[in-house]
């Protein structure tokens, strides 16, 4: 799967990926308050409880968006995933829910945009992920001399190889003979 580079054309991805989790947070603290506020208005019990359940989702996915803040300041890839799994399964809901509703109701196709955008900002920050797991090594060349063959091997930090002459006993000669 091909990785972005940038975040929008404008940032680096881990700052995009700042970005995003920042407005998760401003718009999960939003809805908590709008939540809690209109929770008083309800008289029905179980519209009640579908808003409790509402305000518990956003505390979690608040969690999620700090997770997804900390792990892109700590680039530690095991903190964003929280974050892709439950946008991803939040997203695939909203998208089947408009892609199946939009022909009943034409204001929908609002939403399918909507869902498109947010499927880019969701693999900005899985690229991120991405970038994140791959390995940084070093490539370091062994060898060279007689008897010893040329090999490549992936070092896991950078090692240093001083070329030295090779010993008596590998030539098979004794000091006195050179």
């Amino acid at each position: 799967m091909q990785r972005l580079k940038t975040c929008c054309g404008c940032c680096d991805l881990k700052t995009g990926t700042l970005i995003v989790g920042i407005c998760g947070i401003l718009f999960t603290i939003g809805g908590i308050i709008t939540h809690t506020v209109g929770l008083e208005n309800i008289e029905d019990e179980s519209s009640r409880d579908h808003v409790k359940v509402m305000i518990i989702y956003s505390y979690i996915y608040s969690l999620v968006d700090f997770m997804l803040i900390y792990g892109a300041i700590k680039e530690s890839k095991y903190f964003l995933l929280p974050w892709i799994a439950a946008v991803a399964f939040g997203l695939s809901l909203f998208s089947v829910f408009c892609l199946i509703f939009m022909f009943f109701v034409p204001g929908l196709i609002i939403g399918t945009f909507i869902s498109a955008g947010l499927w880019y900002v969701w693999y900005c920050v899985v690229s991120f992920y991405n970038d994140l797991n791959q390995p940084r090594s070093t490539i370091v060349s062994v060898g060279g001399y007689p008897g010893i063959t040329q090999a490549v091997f992936m070092a896991p930090s950078v090692v240093t190889y001083e070329q030295q002459p090779p010993t008596y006993a590998e030539l098979g000669k004794t000091p006195d003979a050179v």
